[in-house]
């Protein structure tokens, strides 16, 4: 979000650096997952606890992938804004929401709250409008977007949007464990 719309390298630096443990975690819930399946032969509710977490882990995996996608875009456009002036509003609200969605997603892992998680659906639909916005508007290209631009618009929202799907599948993993 901030990163994104004032170029900011530090800001970006920062979420560079948190995701490097995070990503030898995902490795490491993997490894304990499978161990779990071998050794201990789960049926019914534990073996649906470890589908569920070897699903999450992946969609949560991703999101930091595309986390750092975003990041790195930062850097490499750096002084410059990734963003086009043309852009900032619709960018501006899926990074919100987008940072709400994987906040939520955190949420109902901590509170099982399967009804939360069935919710985020609808979150999702609102992201997928203002990617199709961003992209109807750079296919109209009335606001002089040079092809660079163009390019980057076009991958920070399919990243943005991709997050929210994420997000959302994580809360589906939730809703599978318990069973719905």
């Amino acid at each position: 979000g901030p990163a994104l719309l004032d170029a900011d390298t530090g800001h970006a630096r920062v979420m560079l650096e948190v995701l490097e443990p995070l990503e030898r975690l995902h490795a490491a819930i993997d490894d304990s997952a499978v161990d779990l399946i071998a050794r201990q032969q789960p049926v019914a509710g534990d073996l649906r606890t470890i589908v569920a977490v070897l699903r999450m882990n992946a969609d949560l995996e991703r999101m930091g992938a595309l986390t750092r996608h975003l990041a790195e875009m930062v850097r490499a456009r750096h002084p410059s804004c990734a963003v086009p002036s043309g852009l900032r509003e619709q960018v501006q609200r899926m990074g919100q929401l987008a940072g709400r969605l994987m906040a939520e997603a955190c949420a109902v892992i901590e509170a099982g709250d399967v009804d939360a998680a069935m919710g985020m659906a609808a979150e999702d639909d609102e992201m997928d409008r203002l990617r199709g916005e961003v992209y109807e508007r750079l296919l109209a290209a009335t606001d002089g977007f040079v092809p660079g631009q163009v390019m980057d618009a076009a991958l920070i929202a399919r990243y943005y949007e991709r997050l929210a799907d994420h997000a959302v599948s994580v809360g589906r993993c939730i809703a599978f464990r318990a069973g719905r």
